[in-house]
């Protein structure tokens, strides 16, 4: 698997609205749609296999979404590990994630790569 920088031609758009419902993702209260973000895309011979979208502010990473098309195969871990080291890179102080509390999954995912839980809203 091939990790790289999400580009123009990866359709952002397209792939945010088949697997969220729409371009438009809502943190927080403020809304970021594809043309607001930047991202990674991991690729399988040739074919998109996932996209991580992210916004950087106050030397903060922010992930905005984290999406794999088959779960289980290390393309979302991959999609993180490679943020976590474009933020080192880029000297970022700390690199946060949001997720809902009944997402047991993805607490349980994001908690194996290392994050840790910071609030309960």
């Amino acid at each position: 698997m091939k990790v790289r920088a999400l580009t123009k031609k990866d359709d952002l758009a397209g792939w945010l609205a088949e697997h969220w419902g729409e371009d438009r993702i809502v943190v927080h209260g403020e809304a970021f749609s594809s043309g607001d973000l930047d991202g990674l895309v991991a690729e399988r011979d040739g074919l998109i296999g996932g996209m991580l979208t992210y916004v950087v502010r106050d030397h903060t990473m922010e992930i905005v979404s984290l999406d794999a098309s088959r779960r289980r195969e290390g393309i979302g871990s991959s999609l993180v590990k490679r943020a976590l080291q474009l933020a080192k890179r880029r000297g970022l102080e700390r690199v946060v994630v949001t997720t809902t509390n009944d997402n047991l999954t993805a607490l349980g995912f994001w908690q194996a790569l290392g994050f840790r839980l910071c609030a309960l809203r």
